[in-house]
């Protein structure tokens, strides 16, 4: 199967792997690159207008990431909707970012737990508002500052990464999962743990978001393609 058509980027803005990394990241969350299919980097050169080196950049990190795997002989693939890959993923998140919360409560800054508790705050109530771009956004700071206030460049790093595997694999394959209160609730409470600087409360209340968040996803995804990940 043909990759789907991309569009050619505009290179002058910002870093060209990034922008690369960006569109290829976007076409198989919105599925124009499906599940499963081979990726050639000359042909997604082409398409995106650029040369093959940030395009081989990208499928290297896309693989770190998780979102593209090899493909059998030779080559890669798109990473096909998996229970074990969504479990897989939240568990480690789980790990990496309730230790940084718990740095975070020690380490941050006054004006990033402001920060962090501002995100928290506005998350909620866009949640309660229906606006789902603003809650994302807020979702996305919040987590980034929480990351970024634990003081660990390398922790941050990794954090981002499942972040965005985390965050591409519930855009495709579980779009149709609403966000719920309850997280937006608790992510006031790991903001109210890391202003205190409560460690320890920061770190299980972020344990229990993300053990909240795996379970919902799973749950979802069972329902809407049980025999393509279940069967």
């Amino acid at each position: 199967m043909e990759p789907a058509m991309l569009d050619p980027l505009d290179v002058q803005r910002d870093s060209i792997t990034d922008r690369v990394f960006d569109e290829i990241r976007q076409a198989i969350v919105e599925r124009r690159l499906q599940p499963g299919q081979r990726l050639s980097e000359a042909r997604l050169a082409t398409m995106l207008g650029v040369s093959k080196t940030p395009v081989r950049e990208t499928l290297i990190r896309l693989q770190h990431v998780g979102l593209v795997e090899p493909a059998s002989g030779s080559g890669l693939r798109v990473v096909q909707p998996s229970a074990t890959i969504v479990q897989d993923a939240y568990e480690v998140r789980r790990g990496l970012e309730s230790f940084a919360a718990g740095l975070a409560a020690e380490r941050a800054s006054g004006d990033v737990r402001r920060k962090i508790s501002k995100a928290a705050d506005e998350g909620l109530a866009c949640t309660l508002a229906s606006d789902e771009p603003g809650r994302r956004g807020a979702d996305r700071i919040l987590h980034t500052l929480i990351a970024t206030g634990s003081g660990n460049a390398k922790l941050a790093a990794d954090i981002e990464d499942y972040y965005v595997l985390t965050w591409a694999l519930r855009q495709r394959d579980v779009p149709e999962m609403s966000e719920s209160a309850r997280c937006g609730e608790q992510h006031q409470r790991v903001a109210a743990a890391i202003s205190d600087g409560d460690a320890p409360a920061a770190h299980e209340a972020m344990a229990e978001h993300l053990d909240t968040l795996r379970e919902r996803v799973l749950a979802v995804l069972e329902t809407s393609q049980p025999a393509a990940i279940f069967g």
